[in-house]
C-alpha cells in the first residue's frame, strides 16, 4: 500500500462535458435535423417524430422561451442548493431541460432565455463545459 496521495482527476475546463451535446469553440448546443426538417435535442441517430434515420448534426441557436421551472432544494452530494431547473422551448421547436441561472431576479414563465456555457464537475471530480440558460435581461418584460 502506498502513502502517496491519489492522482488528481483529469480536469480540462475547455473540453465539453459531453461532446455529443455541446461544442466549446464556438460554444453551441448540438442537435439533429432529419430529412423532414424535425429538430431534436440532444442529438440522436433516429428522429423521434418521423422515425427516419437520415439525420445530421446541427448547431442550435441556443435561444428560446422559458416554458416552466422549479426551485430544487435536494440534490446529490456536492451540488449546491437551491438551484433552478426548467424546460426551455428552443426557437428550433424542441424542448430542453436545463439549469436556469438565477441572477438578480426570479425568472418568469415566458421569459426569453439564451444558452451559455458553464463548467460542470462529475462525481469523480472530472470537469468539462456544459450548458445552462439565463434570462435575456435586456428583453425582460
Amino acid at each position: 500500500m502506498s502513502d502517496s496521495p491519489a492522482a488528481p482527476a483529469v480536469t480540462d475546463a475547455r473540453r465539453p462535458f459531453r461532446s455529443d451535446v455541446v461544442t466549446v469553440e464556438p460554444f453551441a448546443l448540438l442537435g439533429t435535423r432529419c430529412a423532414e426538417e424535425h429538430i431534436t435535442f440532444p442529438a440522436r441517430d433516429l428522429c423521434p417524430t418521423c422515425h427516419r434515420t437520415d439525420v445530421s448534426t446541427v448547431a442550435l441557436a441556443g435561444t428560446g422561451t422559458l416554458h416552466t421551472f422549479s426551485e430544487v432544494h435536494q440534490a446529490p452530494p456536492g451540488v449546491e442548493v437551491p438551484y433552478l431547473l426548467g424546460w426551455v422551448d428552443l426557437v428550433e421547436g424542441c424542448r430542453v431541460l436545463a439549469r436556469i441561472a438565477g441572477g438578480d431576479h426570479q425568472p418568469r414563465i415566458g421569459d426569453p432565455v439564451r444558452c451559455r456555457p458553464t463548467t460542470f464537475t462529475a462525481p469523480d471530480a472530472t470537469t468539462g463545459v456544459g450548458f445552462e440558460f439565463e434570462v435575456i435581461r435586456d428583453a425582460h418584460r
